[in-house]
């Protein structure tokens, strides 16, 4: 195989994957945010022992995320629900806090803010 042909298939495989992402969206946590009030709780531990239980971060005071007509908050770039709302996936603009459904929104939001902040 020529040295063009590799470049070539390893062009298609990243083209691929890379369509593969896209239509896969963003994978998606098992827990959900709070709907609303003032802070988050955790669940109870559950028979099954204490990694059963996972903590939420308490819902910030500037909080910029909408919610859906179910009352979830939702992610500014995706428009999907909030599973977690995990501080490692939240950016700050113009004095509220954004939460995102997963890793691969937040550079997308940090990238133009504007665009997506309600």
């Amino acid at each position: 195989m020529s040295r063009a042909n590799v470049i070539a298939l390893i062009a298609v495989l990243a083209a691929v994957l890379s369509l593969a992402a896209f239509v896969t969206g963003c994978p998606k946590a098992t827990q959900q945010a709070p709907a609303s009030g003032p802070s988050a709780t955790a669940p109870a531990p559950s028979a099954k022992g204490p990694a059963a239980a996972t903590a939420q971060a308490e819902v910030p005071a500037n909080l910029g995320n909408a919610k859906n007509d179910k009352g979830e908050y939702i992610c500014p770039v995706l428009k999907d629900p909030i599973t977690k709302l995990d501080p490692a996936l939240s950016s700050q603009y113009k004095g509220k806090v954004y939460y995102f459904c997963c890793a691969m929104c937040k550079p997308k939001f940090d990238a133009d803010p504007a665009k997506y902040a309600p």
